[in-house]
């Protein structure tokens, strides 16, 4: 095994295990002291951070400790991958950016732009889950700045560097299709964690937005060469309108 593959299975193995345990140790740590102090169970507020809920305390904890939780495992995550594929990012940049900046970024910013676009005009930016109720209840929260900086600066981050970099990389002796459609169905699926849709075909239809977002990162990082700065603005360029969006 080359030692940017090796790499890259310690970046996968760094997220997984920092998404999914470290990330759910954070979140309950954080409930469980928000239901301490506002004086409910533990099992009310988790239950209300899954499925929402109408009490206006109650929402406003859910609000802050998903704010909260995400915002310090995104920066641990990006901390993290940045220094393990530091050499990678020093490669991407010396060859791929670094010759011709202001092409590099106007191209980016266009294509992000006309990406969320395409996305507007298809009718797929909006959808009903879980995931998604959660952001929008913390834009246009007091707590904002937390969902801001998660979602602009750091998800594009992490998120490339996994579902882009890593999962490319990992499988660039298979045919093409199959990095793609793992990419697609590894950004799609975590965002879908936490809905129920009631049947599989609505679930299906919530699911769709992520589907083809995920296709669409796909897409641009295999036209862009594999250079995971065109990717990371673009998701950047994307991630940002939809806030204001939803914010303004």
């Amino acid at each position: 095994m080359d030692q940017e593959k090796s790499k890259s299975y310690s970046a996968l193995c760094v997220f997984l295990f920092g998404m999914f345990i470290v990330g759910s140790f954070i979140l309950s740590g954080i409930l469980k002291n928000f239901a301490n102090k506002i004086n409910v169970s533990y099992e009310a507020l988790l239950d209300a951070a899954n499925n929402g809920t109408t009490d206006v305390i109650m929402k406003k904890y859910v609000i802050l400790s998903n704010g909260l939780a995400n915002l310090i495992i995104y920066l641990l995550l990006a901390i993290a991958l940045v220094f393990i594929l530091r050499a990678a990012l020093k490669s991407d940049y010396e060859k791929k950016v670094k010759p011709n900046i202001k092409k590099f970024l106007l191209m980016a910013v266009v294509t992000g732009i006309i990406f969320y676009l395409v996305c507007v005009l298809a009718g797929i930016k909006s959808d009903d889950s879980q995931n998604q109720i959660t952001i929008e209840d913390g834009i246009t929260s007091k707590y904002w700045w937390m969902f801001f900086i998660t979602a602009v600066f750091l998800s594009p981050i992490v998120e490339e560097l996994i579902y882009r970099k890593v999962i490319f990389h990992l499988l660039d002796h298979v045919h093409i299709a199959i990095p793609i459609i793992v990419s697609i169905l590894a950004f799609s699926l975590p965002h879908m964690i936490s809905t129920d849709a009631g049947s599989f075909g609505k679930w299906l239809l919530i699911c769709l937005p992520y589907l083809v977002s995920g296709a669409g990162f796909a897409v641009i990082y295999i036209k862009s060469n594999r250079n995971i700065y065109t990717v990371m603005l673009v998701h950047f360029m994307n991630n940002l309108i939809a806030f204001m969006l939803v914010a303004f």
